[in-house]
């Protein structure tokens, strides 16, 4: 089924919302979900990471109400809550709706305001293309919307970010809100995590680079709670590194403790560190226009994250040795996200991704049973406030 473009997310928002609440919505936002091309688990040891926005997005058609209670309806998923945004708490609610209620609650802390709002999406659930943070940032810019506030992007990131922590409970570091906020079209995202800085690197024009999102199907029960242990493991590695973050260690740094650090450790920041520094190298390749190396970089640090960080899973191994099999010319293939399941993201050449996506389909459904899903993706810009016409 084609993916719909925004426009028709956009029509499809405001033609509910004026079903639903009979007037029409004041504000339009949407934000875009990402894949990651490099520097995977970076983000909470305050390193860089590589990614871009895509071409799906999360829409929101809002308007004010002077009624108690705000009406947020999850069109996609055919549900709909009635809650107090000016007193957002926990409460027995789906799953997306705590994620509006946390951003409200960070949003605005001191004087919230009540909305009806409709969202739809085309950011898959599930899939590792951040659909949580599309709906993140794009509540958050609708209610900038609505109030007529102004804040810097990288703020309303960070807001976006603690409020899926300390709300929703979900750990996770801050390259998911941030790309889809502040994302420039046709450009990767560099983000120093350190600095919250965001550098703009131009990526090859769509004619000459394809880029695919293979979609395992598949979510492993230890995802979250391995998430929380590579944290843990990282920040005892660098404790014992003597620094305050993987950001600062070195190889010889790592090196010179090989012998006292406990073996898991050593591997989860050799990783690190080697990501980090793969990174740079991929900013350096894309700026020389060398997607060759930028692809082998990619392989390496699928290794790495498979054999020193253990994040990786059969299905994604799967998805990658493919890619890396194919007899076209593929730059680079990598598990992108958190890891066990999820996606993989590979570079190619656009004639022959028709026949990449189906080869990668037809050898994984030999090998697991099912199909997996492949998106043709293209670099998009980050959230955006739209006027209602």
């Amino acid at each position: 089924m084609p993916v719909p473009t925004l426009d028709a997310l956009l029509t499809r928002a405001k033609e509910h919302f004026a079903v639903s609440f009979d007037k029409q919505p004041t504000v339009l936002a949407a934000a875009p979900g990402r894949v990651n091309l490099i520097g995977e688990h970076t983000d909470y040891n305050l390193g860089w990471s590589l990614p871009i926005a895509i071409d799906r997005h999360t829409v929101i058609a809002a308007a004010p109400t002077d009624e108690p209670t705000s009406t947020l309806i999850a069109m996609d998923v055919g549900e709909s809550v009635s809650v107090d945004l000016t007193k957002p708490t926990h409460r027995d609610a789906p799953a997306w709706a705590n994620y509006l209620l946390g951003v409200a609650k960070k949003m605005m802390p001191d004087d919230g305001v009540n909305t009806l709002a409709v969202m739809t999406s085309s950011v898959p659930i599930g899939a590792g293309l951040s659909s949580s943070a599309a709906l993140e940032v794009a509540f958050a810019t609708a209610l900038l919307g609505l109030t007529g506030e102004a804040m810097e992007r990288i703020e309303l990131a960070r807001r976006c970010q603690r409020a899926e922590n300390d709300f929703v409970g979900v750990p996770c570091g801050l390259m998911d809100q941030l790309v889809s906020s502040c994302a420039r079209e046709g450009c990767a995202a560099l983000i120093d995590f350190q600095t919250g800085d965001v550098t703009h690197i131009p990526l090859p024009d769509p004619d000459t680079l394809a880029i695919l999102v293979a979609d395992t199907g598949v979510k492993h029960d230890l995802a979250q709670s391995a998430y929380a242990d590579r944290r843990r493991e990282c920040e005892q590695a660098a404790q014992a590194l003597g620094v305050d973050s993987l950001r600062k260690a070195t190889v010889s740094d790592l090196l010179s403790h090989k012998n006292s650090l406990d073996p898991i450790l050593f591997s989860r920041a050799w990783h690190v560190i080697g990501e980090n520094a793969r990174v740079d190298m991929a900013v350096d390749a894309l700026k020389a226009g060398d997607l060759p190396a930028f692809g082998r970089l990619m392989h390496q640090s699928h290794a790495s994250l498979r054999d020193q960080y253990e994040v990786s899973c059969p299905e994604l191994d799967t998805l990658v040795e493919l890619a890396e099999h194919f007899t076209g010319h593929v730059y680079g293939s990598r598990l992108t996200g958190a890891g066990f399941g999820g996606c993989t993201v590979t570079l190619c050449p656009p004639d022959i991704a028709g026949e990449l996506t189906n080869y990668l389909q037809d050898g994984y459904r030999e090998r697991h049973g099912s199909t997996p899903t492949v998106h043709h993706v293209t670099p998009g810009c980050g959230a955006m406030l739209i006027e209602p016409e």
